[in-house]
């Protein structure tokens, strides 16, 4: 009776223990699984009269953060989003929900142009 008992106790516990693995495990995404695009961000500094990058391509969803490391003000103006004035230090993000091309520029330096790529 004691194996019985102890047995049964043995099957609980590898039960119970791939019960917490299951559902509470820590695994990491599998090659099927794909990442939320809402998750990914993306960088572009704005430096010496430039966007850097000056194109980029991202996934439907992703969102793009301008950052202002020059010394002067700029603005992103765009048909599709428009920032406010981003002073020394200012950052603007956008999320692009819909796919294609973004053409856009700084509404005070209109030679300085970048390009934001949804696919």
């Amino acid at each position: 009776m004691n194996k019985t008992i102890v047995i049964l106790i043995i099957i609980i516990l590898i039960a119970l223990a791939g019960y917490f693995i299951l559902f509470f495990g820590d695994s990491p995404p599998s090659a099927t699984q794909s990442l939320n695009p809402e998750n990914i961000v993306n960088e572009v500094t704005i430096k010496n009269l430039s966007f850097s990058p000056s194109a980029l391509n991202i996934k439907s969803g992703g969102i793009i953060i301008w950052r202002n490391d020059d010394s002067v003000p700029h603005n992103i103006k765009s048909a599709g989003f428009n920032s406010q004035t981003l002073n020394p230090g200012d950052s603007f993000q956008f999320q692009f929900k819909t796919s294609g091309t973004f053409d856009y520029s700084c509404g005070i330096h209109p030679e300085m142009k970048g390009k934001i790529i949804v696919n």
